[in-house]
């Protein structure tokens, strides 16, 4: 089961992965310099922001629970979290 899902904030490109590592650097291919990308571990419900600088990417927020990352706790429980994320990329 992958349990990473990494997304950037304009929401151009995500991926799922059981590596995060590699996951926050293939987004960061399709993300542009001064914006975020969000990743997430979906079994320890965990988030961690990166911002993208001039030359690579910066952590911001490292190890925040989900439900008190950003906006999302609004949502609901984690699924809830999870599918919503994924459905804002296909819409």
């Amino acid at each position: 089961m992958k349990r990473n899902i990494v997304v950037n904030s304009q929401r151009s490109a995500i991926v799922i992965s059981d590596n995060l590592s590699d996951a926050v650097k293939m987004v960061y291919k399709d993300t542009s310099v001064g914006d975020e990308i969000f990743a997430f571990d979906t079994s320890m419900h965990i988030a961690y922001s990166y911002r993208v600088v001039k030359n690579g990417y910066e952590i911001t927020e490292s190890e925040v629970p989900v439900r008190q990352f950003r906006n999302f706790a609004s949502i609901g429980n984690h699924h809830e979290i999870y599918m919503s994320l994924i459905k804002s990329l296909t819409c």
